[in-house]
């Protein structure tokens, strides 16, 4: 599980300016945080990086993602502008992993071409020219709560069993 969060722009919380990792890693939309002050941009980013930590400390409880030399894949129920993508690239670059390979259902055709320039393997099942929300193409699109992931986590089996 990587924490990533949106980095809201000041006075409109919907417009992501960005996205950071719990460690610090962060992606920019430079056209966006272009209109805001230096100081409004440190502010947007020390939020959000302060909740990736908060919910990462949550769910991981510390533990180091342990990427060295692996194959990391980063899975998300779609991508609008790609900035959680990235942030989340440079998280499991910077730990360490060997390749990255992004799995995505639907993504703007745009952001196809530019991801696949970033990652090792881009897998997506639609990504069309128009493309308005990733809610556009689901039937039901419900937010999945921090309880739900930690259900989820408690019920997974390791991938590598350890014995000591």
């Amino acid at each position: 599980v990587l924490c990533v969060r949106k980095v809201a722009t000041p006075g409109h919380p919907e417009l992501a300016m960005g996205a950071v990792a719990p460690q610090g890693e962060r992606y920019t939309n430079r056209r966006v945080a272009g209109r805001l002050t230096p100081i409004q941009v440190d502010a947007a980013y020390d939020t959000a990086t302060a909740q990736a930590r908060e919910m990462d400390e949550r769910l991981r409880g510390g533990t180091p993602m342990m990427l060295v030399g692996r194959t990391a894949m980063i899975v998300d129920d779609g991508a609008a502008t790609g900035a959680s993508i990235r942030a989340a690239l440079a998280a499991v670059r910077n730990a360490g992993a060997r390749q990255t390979v992004i799995a995505l259902p639907v993504l703007p055709r745009l952001a196809v071409e530019r991801l696949e320039r970033e990652c090792d393997r881009l897998v997506t099942l639609r990504a069309p020219q128009r493309f308005h929300a990733v809610s556009q193409f689901y039937e039901h699109f419900d937010e999945v709560t921090e309880s739900r992931v930690r259900a989820l986590l408690a019920s997974a089996k390791p991938a590598v069993e350890l014995t000591v």
